[in-house]
């Protein structure tokens, strides 16, 4: 994996630690998932015990430098997604920012009383590009700024549930849930001047880039 552009992350970030302690290197099809939707223990709507865990499955044919961004930064009191995902190699074609949610449809939609989960997910994605921009170190986005598709990604996973009733509330909030029912969605929006194209993708759909 080349430390190049983990090390000019690092520089907007000077008191975190290492960025390639949190990072890994993939090509092909891999999956990725969340912590915080995945393993945190919840008295209601857990997943079956053989839930594999994956909330987006991705397929690249060059090498992608994966960095945990939230577990990486999550000393500070910051809101991030939970991942960037640039390619390794020298293309400079994709620098993705994600976030991942494993919920029940309701969930992800905007509701009266409450911001759905795609809402919050695209924030998040703001304010990490917005950490990134704004930095003291500007090489960083820089080189962002030469990747040819900047990518924001929201994955999600219909939440299982092991109750017959919360399994049937599912289904209707399924059926009544718009955004839902597309595996995936895209549409394109200008972020602090520059074109970011947003991909929703509902599991198990695989995203190819």
């Amino acid at each position: 994996m080349d430390t190049t552009q983990l090390n000019l992350l690092w520089r907007c970030f000077p008191n975190a630690t290492d960025p390639t302690d949190f990072s890994f290197e993939a090509v092909g099809t891999f999956s990725l998932t969340d912590d915080k939707s995945c393993y945190q223990d919840r008295n209601s709507n857990r997943c079956p015990s053989d839930c594999s865990r994956e909330i987006i499955i991705i397929h690249s044919n060059s090498p992608l430098t994966i960095v945990a961004f939230d577990e990486w930064l999550k000393d500070f009191p910051i809101s991030t997604c939970d991942y960037l995902l640039y390619n390794s190699d020298t293309q400079k074609k994709i620098f993705a920012l994600c976030e991942l949610t494993c919920s029940l449809p309701h969930y992800v939609e905007d509701r009266v009383d409450n911001v759905g989960k795609r809402a919050k997910a695209y924030s998040q994605m703001i304010s990490s590009w917005k950490l990134i921009a704004e930095s003291e170190n500007p090489v960083f986005k820089a080189q962002i700024l030469n990747y040819v598709r900047k990518i924001g990604i929201f994955g999600w996973r219909d939440r299982k549930s092991d109750i017959q009733d919360g399994a049937m509330k599912s289904l209707r909030s399924f059926v009544n849930t718009p955004g839902s029912q597309a595996g995936i969605k895209t549409f394109h929006n200008y972020v602090f001047g520059e074109n970011f194209e947003f991909i929703q993708v509902k599991y198990p759909h695989t995203l190819h880039l």
